[in-house]
């Protein structure tokens, strides 16, 4: 393999919550979603943040404008919604009409999507010129129903703020009165990070998951602590 660049994408599975922070001091960090609250409760931020989720960029769409010229560490934003002018944010041009590659900053005017937003921040990290995808969070467990989640038409509403969520690494990341998408893993997250693992392992990208929980078996299962002495 040429020359290593490493990135540690931050998908929101449940397992994130027992990662010492502390250990990803000095390696990009690639945050996904409504992970900002954390950010902004903790005072800690990655080095990019993205959403993939239509929903989720019109919704949030303010918040994300605000997070791409506001005073935080992050260097770059990558969201599908032109929602900004800031020299950090980048517009990615979703096309969900077709399967591709995407490898160069280029793509984002036309880029292939995979899915769900991990796949989708792995897929930009490529474009970034990283080789080396150390993943966390990559758990692929959600449960459809949960505490406080009711139906609202074809979408999710949180009636309340669960106590313990189980499909994420912090319980308020989806409060009271957020609507979201179901979360339709055999649709959108167990095949799309098939397809990714099978084009990036064709390009020379290696991928590597060290979810502890993870039911995905489509990369090498890896422990992070060593992923990170060696990135």
């Amino acid at each position: 393999m040429r020359n290593r660049k490493s990135i540690v994408i931050m998908c929101n599975g449940k397992s994130v919550q027992d990662i010492d922070f502390s250990l990803l001091e000095g390696i990009d960090t690639f945050g996904l979603n409504h992970a900002y609250k954390y950010y902004f409760k903790n005072n800690w931020w990655p080095t990019y943040h993205g959403s993939y989720d239509r929903l989720n960029n019109r919704i949030k769409r303010s918040v994300f404008s605000r997070m791409t010229t506001g005073d935080n560490p992050i260097k770059r934003f990558f969201y599908i919604s032109d929602l900004s002018v800031s020299e950090r944010f980048t517009h990615v041009n979703l096309n969900e009409g077709s399967v591709g590659w995407n490898d160069t900053e280029e793509s984002f005017r036309n880029f292939y999507a995979f899915g769900n937003s991990g796949t989708n921040a792995c897929s930009t990290a490529v474009c970034l010129g990283y080789n080396n995808i150390i993943l966390i969070g990559a758990d692929c467990t959600q449960v459809e129903q949960y505490d406080g989640v009711v139906r609202a038409g074809s979408l999710y509403k949180m009636a309340k703020t669960p106590e313990d969520n189980p499909n994420y690494w912090f319980n308020y990341y989806f409060e009271e009165g957020d609507i979201f998408n179901p979360p339709n893993k055999e649709k959108f997250h167990t095949p799309w990070w098939s397809v990714f693992a099978k084009m990036a392992a064709e390009n020379d990208i290696r991928v590597v998951n060290c979810s502890p929980a993870t039911t995905l078996d489509c990369f090498e299962k890896t422990v992070l602590e060593e992923e990170l002495e060696n990135a």
